[in-house]
């Protein structure tokens, strides 16, 4: 027996009755039953609107139609026979043709290359979990290198330097399967004649994913993120620097 009561707002000013032809054109008013395909709904707007292609269902939309069913997991580009078909979202990595393959770039990095030439004939939808990837420090590896992750004073803690992994192993298993996460202890010096360096140690996380798609996800989220006060500084590894980085002794190897 109660009855509900709905005020127009302050200052309420009711749609010009010019409009109303348009707006029901268009699917904005009116009636919104539709099939469960959508084809009622959007029935009466490929002949009466130049938005139509943005407002059909993606089957009936002919511009959309090479985009595959199951988007990139990189981005909003998606790769058709060796081209790029950018979406309506902007992307975080980005395709463009190249001589053998696809080169795969961030508008995040400046434009600079983050993987070599992905063969097209692995792109199946997703990213290929076989990326070839550039062997140096300025492109994408399986390995990142979280800088900034501890302090000093952390590095001489053995107990508190293992909650550090930990809360790093739960931040980055988000972005893929992670092989191994380590940590060199303070005192831990290069061999003689090895191609890493002190710097290369010091209060640095490396955290190995089982593909360089993981690792460019987290590099992507964690670079310049605060960690207690820190700014964390996230870069690629070499496969070579990483496997001289773990025969130091450290504080957790998750792969053992």
């Amino acid at each position: 027996g109660n009855k509900l009561m709905v005020n127009r707002p302050r200052e309420y000013t009711p749609i010009p009755e010019s409009m109303l032809p348009a707006l029901r054109a268009h699917g904005v008013i009116g009636s919104t039953i539709a099939a469960p395909d959508g084809q009622d709904l959007f029935a009466d707007v490929t002949t009466q609107s130049a938005a139509a292609p943005a407002l059909m269902p993606p089957a009936a939309n002919t511009a959309h139609a090479a985009i595959p069913s199951a988007p990139l997991a990189l981005g909003s580009a998606a790769v058709v026979n060796g081209s790029s078909t950018a979406a309506a979202v902007p992307p975080v990595l980005t395709f463009a043709p190249a001589a053998t393959g696809t080169l795969l770039s961030s508008a995040g990095m400046g434009g600079q290359p983050v993987a070599q030439v992905i063969q097209a004939s692995t792109m199946t939808g997703s990213i290929a979990p076989e990326l070839e990837t550039s062997t140096g420090p300025a492109g994408a590896t399986p390995t990142v290198a979280l800088c900034n992750m501890m302090s000093a004073a952390d590095l001489e803690d053995e107990e508190g330097m293992s909650d550090i992994l930990e809360d790093t192993r739960l931040e980055c298993k988000a972005y893929g399967r992670i092989v191994a996460i380590i940590s060199p202890r303070p005192s831990a010096q290069p061999p003689a004649g090895a191609i890493i360096t002190k710097q290369d140690i010091e209060q640095r996380v490396f955290v190995r994913f089982e593909t360089a798609a993981a690792a460019v996800l987290c590099q992507a989220e964690m670079h310049g993120r605060q960690f207690e006060g820190r700014v964390v500084d996230a870069g690629f590894v070499s496969d070579q620097l990483f496997e001289a980085v773990r025969a130091l002794p450290c504080f957790i190897d998750s792969s053992k």
